[in-house]
């Protein structure tokens, strides 16, 4: 999907269908391009593997939508893919008022990090 396009065009048509007598404005903020994170690249095995050792459990990778542009630029501008590891629950209620993080998953998440900058090292320095 082109963001762009998108944008114009669904302004277009909230114009279009708006009732006579409202005062429609709508200003689109910079797009955001998508992306598509390979879960079979190098680097992505290299977290599934930090994030059983650290966890004791297999990841579930899902695709899931979210707005990071950076990743989408990376990927176009640079080359390079972006991995993303979540430590985080359904219930904890992602930027809400009442966000919330376990305690355990945090520190299964600094481990994580941790074994997967490590692991990932050594991809990259044979």
């Amino acid at each position: 999907q082109n963001p762009h396009k998108i944008g114009e065009m669904a302004k277009e048509y909230i114009i279009k269908i708006a009732p006579r007598g409202v005062k429609i404005e709508i200003q689109i903020f910079p797009p955001m391009l998508p992306g598509v994170v390979p879960i079979d690249s190098p680097a992505m095995k290299a977290a599934a593997e930090a994030l059983k050792e650290a966890s004791g459990k297999t990841p579930l990778f899902q695709r899931e939508g979210g707005s990071i542009p950076v990743a989408a630029d990376f990927k176009r501008i640079l080359g390079l893919d972006t991995v993303f590891m979540g430590f985080g629950l359904p219930d904890e209620n992602a930027h809400s008022p009442n966000e919330k993080l376990n305690l355990n998953n945090f520190f299964i998440g600094l481990k994580a990090s941790a074994i997967f900058f490590e692991k990932f090292g050594k991809l990259q320095n044979g």
